[in-house]
């Protein structure tokens, strides 16, 4: 099972039609994103047919993909932080 969001969100229209804004909604953590690649890796695993099970491990690579960038945003921000200011 994937993990729930954390908490309810509303939505909220723009002046655009394309957009939608979130309110109260937090971005997943990379550990959230670790978490639902595991939930698909572990479908994978019991995928009846071939192409179930690659399309599964394919979305499984996404999510630890994601993880992996929130993961380097996390140490470029925190760089950022701690730079000295001239």
């Amino acid at each position: 099972m994937l993990p729930a969001a954390r908490r309810q969100a509303t939505i909220r229209r723009a002046s655009s039609p394309f957009a939608i804004y979130w309110q109260n909604a937090s971005m997943p953590t990379p550990e959230e994103y670790r978490k639902t690649a595991e939930a698909y890796y572990r479908l994978a695993l019991e995928a009846k047919t071939e192409a179930d099970r690659l399309a599964l491990l394919k979305l499984a690579e996404h999510w630890l993909e994601a993880a992996s960038r929130e993961d380097n945003k996390t140490s470029e921000q925190a760089a950022a932080t701690q730079k000295p200011t001239p």
